[in-house]
C-alpha cells in the first residue's frame, strides 16, 4: 500500500474492531473516534469518568450513544482497565487519551496484561503518505528511546519490519542515517550503521534490506545517490529511517508535520496487541489514520505487534 485511504478501504469489509480509549474524556480523541465509527472500522468502549467524557463529546459536538462508558475514578484505573479489556479479548487494541504517557505505558507494561513482549522493546513508528513517494516513509524512534545502543537498533528494525511487510512492502529497504556515507571514529552512529549491514548480509537481521551508513538525501532520492556516486540496490529507496537518536528523529518527525501537509499516523511497536498513542497535538485525522492502521493490523495481518 501507498496511500493511507488504502488502508481505510481493506477495512470495509471486516468486521469492526473494538477499541478501548484510556480517559476518553477528550475532544479530538472522541471526534477520531466517532470517525473510525462512521468509517465501518471500529466501535469503541470509552473509559474514565462518565461526566467528563459526556462533557467532552457535547464541547466538541460528538455523538457518543453508540458507545459503552465504563467508569474509572482515575486516570491509572483508566489505563489498566484499557489495557484488561485488551489482554482479556474484549478489545481490539488499546488508546491512549487524556492522560499521561508514563501512567498509560505503565499499565501498558503491566505484566498482569500480558502486552509487552518479553525478549523485546516499545518503540515509535510514525509514517508518512508523501505524494512525491510512492511509499509509505517510516521513521523510528522519535518518542521513547533516547540513545539507542547497536542491540536497540536490532531491536527497533526487528519491531518495524513485520508492520512494513503487513501493510504491503515485502522486503523493506532500512536506512541507518547519519552525516556522513563513510565510517568515522568520531561518529558511532556511523560505525554501527556499518555493523548492522554486515549483520544484515550475514542473515542476522531479516526480512529487510540494511543500507548505512547514509544521509537523508541519498536514503530517499535515487537522483541524489546517482549524483553522489552512492551505489547500493536500496539508495534512495528508503521504507524505513533509522535515525542515530531521539532527537534527530523527534526533530524530522515534528519538521514534516509543521511544515509539510502530509497524511500521516503514528504506531507504538513491540507490543502483542495495537496500540494506538498519538501526540495531543496531533489532529484528529492523524489520530483517526492511526485507530486505522491499527484496526487493520488488528485483523491479524501481523499476528499483533
Amino acid at each position: 500500500m501507498k496511500r493511507i485511504c488504502e488502508i481505510f478501504n481493506n477495512l470495509k469489509s471486516n468486521r469492526r474492531k473494538i477499541l478501548s480509549v484510556a480517559s476518553a474524556a477528550d475532544a479530538e480523541v472522541l471526534t477520531a473516534v466517532r470517525g473510525a465509527y462512521d468509517a465501518g472500522i471500529s466501535d469503541a468502549i470509552l473509559l474514565g469518568g462518565a461526566d467528563d467524557i459526556r462533557r467532552a463529546a457535547e464541547s466538541a459536538g460528538v455523538d457518543i450513544s453508540p458507545f459503552e462508558i465504563v467508569s474509572a475514578s482515575d486516570e491509572t484505573e483508566a489505563a489498566g482497565k484499557a489495557m484488561g479489556l485488551v489482554a482479556d479479548g474484549k478489545a481490539d487494541m488499546a488508546m491512549k487519551g487524556l492522560l499521561p504517557t508514563p501512567v498509560f505505558l505503565k499499565a501498558l507494561f503491566d505484566p498482569r496484561y500480558g502486552l509487552r513482549r518479553e525478549d523485546g522493546i516499545i518503540s515509535a513508528l510514525p509514517f508518512f503518505e508523501i505524494p512525491f513517494l510512492d511509499r509509505f516513509l517510516f521513521i523510528t524512534d522519535p518518542g521513547f528511546i533516547p540513545a539507542p545502543d547497536l542491540d536497540t537498533k536490532v531491536k527497533m528494525i526487528n519491531n518495524a519490519v513485520p508492520i512494513l511487510r503487513a501493510l504491503g512492502t515485502e522486503k523493506p529497504n532500512v536506512a541507518v542515517l547519519c552525516a556522513t556515507e563513510t565510517v568515522n571514529d568520531k561518529m558511532p552512529a556511523a560505525a554501527d550503521a556499518q555493523k548492522l549491514v554486515r549483520m544484515n548480509e550475514d542473515g542476522r537481521i531479516g526480512d529487510c534490506t540494511v543500507v548505512g551508513p547514509i544521509s537523508l538525501d541519498l536514503a530517499i532520492s535515487v537522483a541524489s545517490a546517482e549524483h553522489k556516486g552512492f551505489r547500493h540496490p536500496a539508495a534512495g529507496k528508503a521504507d524505513l529511517l533509522l535515525a542515530p537518536s531521539i532527537e534527530s528523529a523527534n526533530i524530522f518527525y515534528k519538521a514534516l508535520t509543521c511544515f509539510c501537509d502530509f497524511k500521516l499516523a503514528g504506531l507504538i511497536t513491540g507490543a502483542r496487541k495495537p496500540v494506538v498513542m498519538t501526540s495531543r497535538a496531533d489532529s484528529p485525522e492523524t489520530k483517526l489514520n492511526t485507530i486505522a492502521v491499527a484496526a487493520y493490523l488488528a485483523g491479524g495481518a501481523t499476528g499483533g505487534q
